[in-house]
Parts: structure tokens; sequence; C-alpha cells
């Protein structure tokens, strides 16, 4: 193993590209040389086989957590987790990402919006006191200038921007109604996403503005429905799960990106096995 150790180094110190581009591919492809002893060579006093090694183990890191998603998607039945799900998508698409301190940055809000929440005596009260923390102390807001970057579906970018597209601003909301047990829900329109308590809808998208009928009716109209039916009815996590996976898939499809198109179409099929 020494004497392996040695010559990876050798190779990686090549002044030749091709040479250093074909063993990197090499140790990612993980046949001869495991994670454990590519961690090793992070300790070489070399900036370049640091960088190199780095690279390397980031696409391993990135190869197993999308296996393990498309794992995730054949199996949600059995889990049910829309923030599990979101948490292990972030890591699929960024490895780096430590959904830990996600969690607890979503632990603290909860915390903080909980006691607003309480004190309000009606349920428009409630709904009203939830969207100004969200959308007026932390700022949250739709992502109008760049409506169609993945980032927007990425949990944990959205979180850092406070930029988002209508799902995934609701899916941070209702992280956060979920830890201090405020029942609001999450409404799948056509073309939109809203959330709901009691009868009292909320447009994460727009600022947090509470929602009448003819504000819905607009929206529903702008898709060619003009009566509301089943629209506006709860959806369970799977739904928004499958709609968070199919808005990136639209997005590289957008971007003509093959690759990653045929990566999310694979997540996709999986998912809907069940």
């Amino acid at each position: 193993m020494l004497k392996q150790k040695e010559a990876i180094l050798r190779l990686l110190r090549d002044n030749d590209p091709d040479t250093v581009r074909l063993v990197k591919q090499q140790l990612a492809d993980g046949d001869s040389f495991g994670v454990p002893e590519l961690r090793e060579l992070l300790d070489a006093d070399d900036a370049r086989v640091t960088a190199h090694v780095s690279e390397v183990l980031g696409k391993i890191q990135m190869r197993r957590a999308r296996s393990d998603f498309g794992d995730y998607c054949r199996d949600f039945s059995q889990r049910d987790n829309m923030e599990d799900a979101a948490w292990r998508l972030a890591r699929a698409m960024m490895p780096q990402i430590d959904p830990e301190t996600y969690r607890t940055q979503l632990d603290e809000w909860a915390r903080e919006v909980r006691g607003l929440v309480n004190r309000a005596m009606t349920p428009q009260d409630q709904v009203g006191a939830f969207s100004r923390y969200l959308f007026e102390r932390l700022r949250f807001r739709g992502n109008t200038k760049d409506y169609y970057s993945p980032e927007n579906s990425i949990l944990p970018r959205v979180i850092d921007s406070r930029l988002g597209i209508p799902l995934s601003l609701s899916m941070v909301a209702l992280m956060v109604a979920r830890r201090f047990g405020f029942p609001l829900e999450g409404i799948n329109l056509p073309g939109h996403f809203i959330l709901a308590h009691k009868g009292i809808h909320l447009d994460p998208f727009h600022g947090g503005r509470i929602l009448g009928s003819g504000d819905i009716q607009a929206i529903l109209s702008r898709q060619g429905i003009h009566a509301p039916g089943t629209s506006l009815q709860p959806v369970p996590d799977r739904i928004i799960v499958l709609r968070m996976i199919s808005n990136l898939h639209f997005v590289f499809t957008q971007r003509e990106d093959e690759p990653m198109v045929e990566l999310i179409s694979g997540w996709l099929a999986a998912f809907s096995r069940h």
C-alpha cells in the first residue's frame, strides 16, 4: 500500500495534464484506492496534490449522495418525510452541504415564531404573525430575477439567500411550522404553490401576502381553471417532493444539461414506482 501511495503521489504531481486527469478519474471510480486511503493523501505537503485529492473525494461523495437519493426515491413510500427528502436532494446536488447546520437554523426560527403565533387569537392573526416573521423579518421572498436557477430548488441555498420559488419557499415555511405544531398545509395549485391554515391562504412567493378568493381565482384563471374544485385541497409530502424533483428536471431540461436531465429522470422514474 505504501508503494501504491507513493506512485499515486508521483502521478498527481506529474506535469502532464492528461496523466493527472486519468489518475483522478481512476481514483474517483474507486476501483483500487479507497476513501480512507485517499484522505491520507490530504496530508501530503503539496498544495497541488491536496487540490487534486479534494476534487476526487468530492466526486466520490457526490456519486454516493446521488445514488443514496435514488434509493430514497424508490423507498419514499416507507418514509414519507418531506424534510428528509429535501436534505438528501441537497446533498445529491451539493455534497459539501451540512444539513445539520440548516436544521439548527430552522429550530431557532421555530422557537422565535412560536410565541408570536401562540399569542395571536384568531387563525387570521396567527397566519399574519407567521407571515410577518418569515417574509418581513427574515425577508424570504420570490426570486423574480433568476426564477429558473437550480439553487431555487435546493433548500440550503434558499435558506442562505432567502430567495426561492413558490414551492421551496413553502417548504421552508412548512418545516418551520411543523417544528412547533402549527397546522400549516401545502396547496399545489397549477403553476403555483401556496399555503393554508384553517381556510386562510398565504402566498410565500409574493411576500407572504394573504390571499382572498379573488386572488386565488386569478391564479387559477391564468392556468385556464375557472372553478377551484380540488385545487385547494392540501397535498401530502409525496406530491411536494415529486414536484420539487420535477422542478429541477424542468430547469436542467431548459438548460439542455443532458447528464443532469438523465440523472433526475432516473430519480423521477424511481419515485413514480410507488
